[in-house]
Parts: C-alpha cells; sequence; structure tokens
C-alpha cells in the first residue's frame, strides 16, 4: 500500500469479514498482504498493515478451523510488534520491529496473545493456552489496561 493506493480493497475485505464473506475477504486480505510483502524497503506503515492483514486473515482462518495457519500469521503479527524473526515463505528471514507507542504496541500484544490462548484452548493445549493468557495479561498490564 501506498499513498497512491485507494483504501477500497482493504474496507472491502473488511466489509466482507464483517458480513460474515469470510472466503472473499480471505481472498482480499491475502491479496493485499502479498502486495506489500512484494515490497523492498518496506516503511513502518507497511510493517502495520502487514502485521493487520496477518491477523485478519488469521482472524478467518481461526473460523475455518485452520487453526495451524491462523498461528503461524498471528505469530508473525506477534514478532512484528515484539521485535522477533519470521521465516516466511519463500524461506527468507524477517527481522524487523513495527515503531508505535508503547500502549497502542502492548495493547496489540495482548490481543494477539489472547487469540492464540483462545485457539490452543480449542485445541485443548491447555498449558500452552495459560502461557499465552499469562502473556496477554502483562503485556494488558503494561498498557495500563488492566
Amino acid at each position: 500500500l501506498n499513498d497512491e493506493d485507494p483504501p477500497a480493497p482493504h474496507l472491502s475485505a473488511v466489509m466482507l469479514q464483517a458480513k460474515g464473506e469470510h472466503d472473499a475477504a480471505l481472498t482480499l486480505f491475502t491479496n493485499l498482504l502479498t502486495k506489500v510483502n512484494a515490497k523492498e524497503n518496506k516503511t513502518n506503515d507497511d510493517l502495520l498493515h502487514i502485521a493487520e492483514f496477518c491477523i485478519s486473515i488469521a482472524e478467518i482462518e481461526t473460523i475455518n478451523e485452520s487453526y495451524f495457519e491462523a498461528i503461524k500469521l498471528y505469530k508473525r503479527a506477534l514478532n512484528l510488534h515484539i521485535g522477533g524473526s519470521t521465516t516466511l515463505i519463500d524461506g527468507t528471514i524477517e527481522t524487523v520491529m513495527i515503531q508505535q507507542d508503547i500502549k497502542a504496541q502492548q495493547s496489540t500484544i495482548a490481543e494477539i496473545y489472547s487469540r492464540l490462548g483462545e485457539i490452543l484452548t480449542d485445541e485443548d493445549n491447555i498449558s500452552e493456552a495459560c502461557i499465552n493468557w499469562e502473556k496477554a495479561l502483562k503485556a494488558y498490564s503494561n498498557a495500563g489496561l488492566e
């Protein structure tokens, strides 16, 4: 995405997802993610878009019960927010960190950990779910959202 790109595809994807048209939304979000992934010199805004698209796709994958895919996408978004590295589909390793205020960052991190906790609970992986819930609580606390 850049200044010349209209927000229509993103808005359309969000609206389709809200209307329960998950397959169509998944296609749009995947196309948007592919486009921004292809950029060579990603800006902070690009990284925010990547994380947002990963989260949106992961939400749909969770609805579709594709938990493994959802977990991978949530972890990529998480790594973008905490500064970890992720191995992408093409084998390249992405090591970057989104720059944003601590409250927004910790809020997003808490939300991702919460969603991971939900998926892992659904998968009966209670010990991993508890670890993610604890991390979510810590991030909520760091954001001042207890």
